[in-house]
């Protein structure tokens, strides 16, 4: 399985619900959730292009 293309897509998919909120509408602790959901897939997506 590419592991590479999940965490990629992933990635667009949170980046794209990123650009699409409304920051007036939503709680803090919604954007920190999304912060450290990026993070976090940040992260992974460094750590498994840097094995290959």
């Amino acid at each position: 399985m590419p592991i590479q293309l999940v965490i990629a897509t992933a990635l667009m998919a949170i980046a794209r619900k990123v650009i699409v909120l409304d920051i007036k509408t939503v709680s803090a602790e919604y954007v920190l959730a999304i912060a450290a959901v990026v993070l976090a897939l940040g992260i992974t997506h460094w750590l498994v292009t840097r094995k290959h």
